[in-house]
């Protein structure tokens, strides 16, 4: 499985490869494409329900995933404030709408 590592805002364009790309031993970096630059949501979104999941630092990508049904983990740090509360179950689980048919939830958050 291939793993996409791509910046969500300016601040991760350098930090996301030198901290998550670079130190990867080669035979799993061969697996990993770095994409340097943002992209239009439209792009996104069609690599989103391709994928098998999303793992993000900001609010964009996660929601626009779930909204397409890809599970997605948002990391929070300490210093958020009410952003990261969206992500608590039931309210940002699509099963709290009371369709039996929903699933279980998607949304996680560490």
């Amino acid at each position: 499985m291939r793993v996409l590592v791509c910046p969500e805002d300016r601040t991760q364009m350098a930090i996301g490869k030198e901290m998550l790309v670079d130190p990867l031993p080669a035979h799993v970096r061969r697996q990993v494409v770095w994409r340097p630059d943002y992209w239009l949501t439209g792009e996104a979104i069609s690599t989103y329900v391709r994928s098998a999941g999303l793992f993000g630092n900001e609010m964009h990508s996660p929601i626009m995933a779930v909204g397409n049904g890809v599970p997605a983990i948002v990391c929070r740090w300490r210093e958020q404030t009410t952003k990261g509360f969206m992500w608590r179950c039931p309210k940002a689980c699509p099963r709290s709408a009371g369709s039996p048919s929903a699933g279980r939830c998607r949304s996680k958050i560490c």
